[in-house]
């Protein structure tokens, strides 16, 4: 009996940890096309954020600065997925669009600064420097 725990216990980290390795930033964000064609020679051309919040402060912008550009490319390259979240929870839905030179839109939706999708939310990690940017780019164009 106790050798059936235990490799019941074993087949269920195994599976936790073959979960985990699935969840993977650019295919459940659906950007692992525009990173495909980032990686072959697209540029991105225009990036836009959209804050949609119950808030006064307006922190939508958009740029077709190519360093901004890049900075924002290379620092969603760099998000990856904690874990997968079942709750919707916030007031706050970040709304961001990547326009490729190809014409191609790619769009993230976020519930607070978690990625929101179809299929649920997700929670994620390495992602502070993406929202430090957001936020400094943010302030840099609504100063106007």
């Amino acid at each position: 009996m106790k050798k059936l725990i235990c490799a019941a216990l074993m087949l269920a980290l195994v599976l936790c940890f073959a979960a985990a390795e699935e969840l993977d930033f650019s295919a459940v964000s659906g950007l692992d096309e525009m990173f495909e064609k980032l990686d072959a020679g697209e540029t991105l051309v225009r990036f836009v954020y959209r804050d949609f919040a119950l808030e006064i402060q307006n922190r939508d912008f958009e740029s077709e600065d190519p360093e901004e550009l890049w900075r924002i490319a290379d620092a969603i390259r760099a998000v990856e997925i904690d874990s997968a979240h079942g709750l919707f929870i916030t007031d706050w839905y970040p709304y961001m669009e990547f326009c490729l030179s190809d014409g191609s839109v790619y769009i993230l939706r976020f519930d607070h600064m978690m990625l929101e999708t179809p299929d649920g939310n997700y929670i994620l990690k390495n992602d502070e420097a993406l929202w430090q940017l957001i936020g400094e780019l943010s302030q840099k164009y609504n100063q106007r």
